[in-house]
């Protein structure tokens, strides 16, 4: 049975207004951009990978360099989120890179910005 791919964590969603226009439209720019440099896209059985989300309030020639999980931490887990807690606190991706690799994981990476025009140049910058 495939492991990867699935979220392993109980979410609990709330009802929320739909988001404004411009913001659908700033995402949709971003999945484009992210779907022709194919970070985000469909394995040829159908399992799609890559995420964009946005909250409120690839290039393996450069990852080497980029701060990175432990690869025993399964993708989805509680686990994998106290790993990234883990980066944040103690290396430099907050500050500066704001692009980490999950281990073990081939299309685990994260990108963080200040926004989501920040976030998509930053892992475009990888390529």
């Amino acid at each position: 049975m495939l492991d990867e791919g699935y979220i392993k964590f109980k979410a609990h969603w709330r009802e929320r207004p739909p988001l404004p226009e411009a913001e659908i439209a700033e995402l949709n720019h971003w999945r484009d951009q992210m779907y022709r440099a194919q970070l985000i896209g469909a394995y040829p059985d159908g399992i799609g990978f890559g995420n964009i989300w946005r909250r409120y309030a690839v290039c393996e020639k450069h990852l080497h360099r980029l701060p990175t999980t432990r690869a025993a931490a399964a993708y989805g887990t509680p686990e994998m989120a106290l790993e990234i807690i883990r980066l944040l606190h103690e290396s430099t991706v907050r500050r500066e890179e704001q692009v980490l690799v999950m281990a073990g994981h081939r299309e685990g990476l994260i990108a963080f910005g200040e926004d989501l025009a920040g976030a998509g140049e930053r892992l475009l910058a990888l390529c």
